[in-house]
Order: structure tokens, then C-alpha cells, then sequence
């Protein structure tokens, strides 16, 4: 894919993506609308969750419409911003 990277991980019609920036997201929402011209697939886009995780944990930005949070739940696991628990101070996972 041009040297670009994702990582993702899907079962069923679940998927679950970890991209680096707001570029990698859009690349692939587009990647995305190409797959349901082939199969006819659609993503549904108003159940979409997003979440900062790593370094960009305390962002605020609410880019591409999509629903942004501070806790997510993918496929059983739960990701969180720990800050929340620790008083402001800690781990973004």
C-alpha cells in the first residue's frame, strides 16, 4: 500500500483500526467506500467510534464526523483513557 501501514483487526462485520493521523484515517475511509464499490459492503458510518490513544491521548480535535470517545469497545476489549481514573494524570491506552 504505497509504504503505508495499518493495522486493524476485523470478525464478521467488526472492524477495528489504529491509524497515526487524521491522513491514515482518511486514507483509509476511502479504501473503505472503494471495498463497497467492489462488494457492495457499506460502512456504516454513524456507528463509528474514534478515540485518541497514545501520545495524541489529550487531543481534542474531533475530526471526520465520527463519534469521539474516551472509552471504546472493540471486539470484547475495552480501551480507555486512564487519565480519567487517575485524578488527570497517566496512561492513555
Amino acid at each position: 500500500m504505497d509504504s503505508k501501514e495499518f493495522k486493524m483487526v476485523q470478525y464478521a462485520d467488526n472492524l477495528t483500526a489504529f491509524v497515526s493521523d487524521n491522513r491514515s484515517a482518511q486514507y483509509l475511509f476511502k479504501l473503505l467506500d472503494q471495498f463497497e464499490k467492489c462488494s457492495g459492503l457499506k460502512v456504516n458510518y454513524t456507528k463509528t467510534e474514534a478515540m485518541w490513544i497514545g501520545s495524541s491521548c489529550n487531543n481534542t480535535e474531533t475530526p471526520l464526523a465520527l463519534k469521539w470517545r474516551k472509552t471504546v469497545k472493540a471486539l470484547g476489549v475495552q480501551f480507555r483513557d486512564w487519565s480519567l481514573f487517575s485524578g488527570g494524570e497517566g496512561l492513555c491506552i
